[in-house]
């Protein structure tokens, strides 16, 4: 009869570390999600600084990430892209944080072009900056494309 060999210590110590890294991984992700829909709740009541005191342990965590890691998940970096435009209008806008916000829209955009929301998030972001031209043509380029997703606030072409 054939013999099946009993895995390895050393394999079956890799599958724990790999199956403990994607549980914690899933964990990050739900409780980033839990938090992000809280801030945009409380920064669509005009709760502004509460949603700042929401977005901002999140942010000081995603930044304690490497920036390959944020730009590889394009829904990581969106989020990220979001908590720091709801922490940089709460906080009048900061420019330093619309400015993170901006970096992470981009990144998401080069590999998530279609993202209307992301877009509409980005050409905001310009707005809040004061870079006006920029965010003028970002606001004709959605336009153009005629999305039809552009979130609650926006109807385009309808």
């Amino acid at each position: 009869p054939a013999t099946v060999a009993a895995p390895s210590p050393v394999s079956a110590a890799a599958d724990d570390e790999a199956a403990a890294a994607a549980a914690a991984a899933a964990a990050f992700e739900t409780e980033l999600d839990v938090a992000y829909q809280r801030a945009w709740e409380l920064f669509l009541a005009s709760k502004f600084k509460a949603a700042n005191l929401v977005a901002q342990p999140w942010l000081a965590k995603l930044e304690g990430l490497s920036w390959a890691k944020r730009a590889a998940s394009p829904e990581l970096s969106v989020s990220e892209g979001d908590l720091c435009y709801i922490a940089g209008a709460a906080r009048v806008n900061d420019a330093a944080l619309l400015a993170r916000a901006l970096r992470c829209y981009d990144a998401h955009l080069a590999t998530t072009p279609q993202n209307a929301s992301a877009r509409r998030m980005r050409a905001e972001t310009l707005l809040r900056l004061r870079r006006y031209p920029e965010a003028l043509r970002a606001f004709d380029e959605i336009a153009a494309r005629r999305f039809v997703d552009l979130g609650v606030a926006f109807r385009i072409g309808e």
